[in-house]
C-alpha cells in the first residue's frame, strides 16, 4: 500500500527486522499501529504496552485470532487486551501509511485517520518458492514432501515452515509454521538423509503468551465440514478448551489458560484415541483427560 516503504514500518521475519524494531523503540516512539491478529501481534503488543507505548490493533477480522480461535475464546483474549490499554478496531483495513520519510499515521479504507509513529505489519507467514521454479521439484504453495520428508527429487529433503508434508497423524498434507515443528522435522530429515527410514509423526503444537494469559494450539485447528466442536470450561473463568472431533477422535484443540491439558491432548491426538460418545466428559473441566489414554 502507499507509504509501506517509510521508516517505522516493521515486519518480523528476520533477525534484522527484530534489531530494527529494538532500535526504533530506543528512539522514544509513542504510538504503534498493529496490523493482523495472531501470535506475533499478540506477543509484541504485550511488549509494547510494557514499554508504555499506546497500541491500536487494526484487523480485518470480526474478532482477534479469527478463525484459529472460536469467538468465545477470542473474547477472553480481547477483554484482556482492552483491560491492558489496547484499542481494537475490527473489520477494518489500512489504505495508506502517511507522513514524510517516517511514519506519522495511517488512513483506513473507511476514511478514518489514526496518528502513529510505528506500524507493525504482522499479516502472515511467507513461503518463497520462486527460486525453485526451474528445479523440477514438486511445489504446492510450499515444497511437497512425503511422510519421510523426502521431496520429488532424489536425495532432496524438506523440513520446516516451507515443507508441505504428508502428516500421517492428521491423514492430510499440511504445512506447519512453528518452531517445534521445524526442529523435529530437521531431526527426522537428517536421519533419513544418512540412511535411516523414519516417518515424521509429531503432532504439531505451539503456545503464545501475553498479557498474563497463555493460548495453546495442538493438531489441526482448522474448522472443516463434518467436524464436531466440544467446548470444555467456562469463558467467565478465563479458562477454556475447544476440541475438534472427526470420526470419533480428537484431531485438534485450542486452549486458553489450560496449558496443563496440552500434553495429554497431544497424546490423545497422536494415539488416534476413539472417544466414542464421551462428549459430556470432554466438556467437563473437572474430568481427568488422562483416563482416556488408557
Amino acid at each position: 500500500i502507499p507509504g509501506a516503504e517509510k521508516e517505522g514500518v516493521h515486519y518480523l521475519r528476520t533477525l534484522d527486522h527484530a534489531q530494527s524494531i529494538i532500535k526504533d523503540l530506543a528512539a522514544g516512539k509513542s504510538h504503534a499501529i498493529m496490523i493482523g491478529s495472531a501470535c506475533v501481534t499478540y506477543e509484541v503488543a504485550d511488549i509494547l504496552r510494557s514499554k508504555g507505548l499506546e497500541v491500536t490493533e487494526v484487523m480485518r477480522e470480526h474478532y482477534f485470532w479469527e478463525p484459529s480461535l472460536s469467538e468465545a475464546e477470542a473474547m477472553i483474549v480481547e477483554d484482556r487486551l482492552v483491560e491492558r490499554g489496547v484499542t481494537i478496531i475490527r473489520d477494518a483495513e489500512i489504505a495508506e501509511i502517511t507522513g514524510g520519510a517516517s511514519v506519522e499515521g495511517v488512513t483506513l479504507k473507511d476514511g478514518r485517520h489514526l496518528p502513529c509513529d510505528m506500524v507493525f505489519a504482522f499479516i502472515g507467514v511467507t513461503h518463497p518458492t520462486e527460486w525453485l521454479a526451474d528445479s523440477g521439484i514438486a511445489l504446492d504453495r510450499g515444497i511437497l514432501a512425503d511422510e519421510f520428508l523426502a521431496t520429488s527429487l532424489p536425495d532432496v529433503y524438506a523440513a520446516g515452515d516451507g515443507a508441505r508434508f504428508k502428516d500421517v497423524v492428521m491423514e492430510d498434507t499440511v504445512m506447519m509454521g512453528n518452531w517445534m515443528n521445524a526442529v523435529k522435522q530437521g531431526e527426522v530429515a537428517a536421519k533419513n538423509m544418512t540412511g535411516e527410514h523414519e516417518v515424521f509423526t509429531m503432532v504439531s503444537f505451539h503456545s503464545s503468551h501475553g498479557f498474563g494469559d497463555m493460548i495453546s494450539f495442538a493438531g489441526d485447528v482448522v474448522l472443516r465440514e463434518g467436524r464436531l466442536i466440544i467446548m470444555r470450561g467456562d469463558p467467565t473463568t478465563r479458562s477454556l478448551v475447544r476440541f475438534i472431533i472427526r470420526d470419533r477422535r480428537i484431531v485438534g484443540a485450542t486452549m486458553v489458560n489450560r496449558t496443563a491439558d496440552l500434553n495429554t491432548i497431544v497424546k490423545l491426538i497422536a494415539a488416534k484415541t476413539d472417544i466414542g460418545e464421551r462428549h459430556g466428559e470432554l466438556a467437563d473441566p473437572t474430568f481427568d483427560l488422562k483416563t482416556l489414554l488408557s
